[in-house]
């Protein structure tokens, strides 16, 4: 039986997450749970973020609750939770 992994997948939404977040911020590698604001994220940085995970994400995300985030973990579960109101 061959199993679908859909895009909302809690680790792949992650995995997305960092993987956006790398390039912007001009990292190889980040750590979920690093204060992205530390790492040197502006609201233009966070505006390029929410633009690109919209591009994969198919859900309505608020782009002030995605600047409240401090780091790519809590950014993803913005996404999460979107995705999935009632939980």
């Amino acid at each position: 039986m061959n199993e679908t992994v859909t895009p909302l997948d809690s680790a792949n939404v992650l995995q997305e997450v960092l993987q956006t977040w790398q390039p912007i911020l001009n990292l190889d590698r980040l750590d979920p749970d690093e204060d992205l604001r530390t790492l040197g994220a502006t609201s233009l940085m966070f505006m390029m973020a929410f633009m690109r995970t919209q591009e994969i994400f198919p859900v309505d995300t608020a782009l002030a609750d995605l600047f409240a985030t401090r780091t790519a973990r809590e950014f993803a579960d913005v996404i999460r939770a979107a995705a999935n109101p009632s939980v």
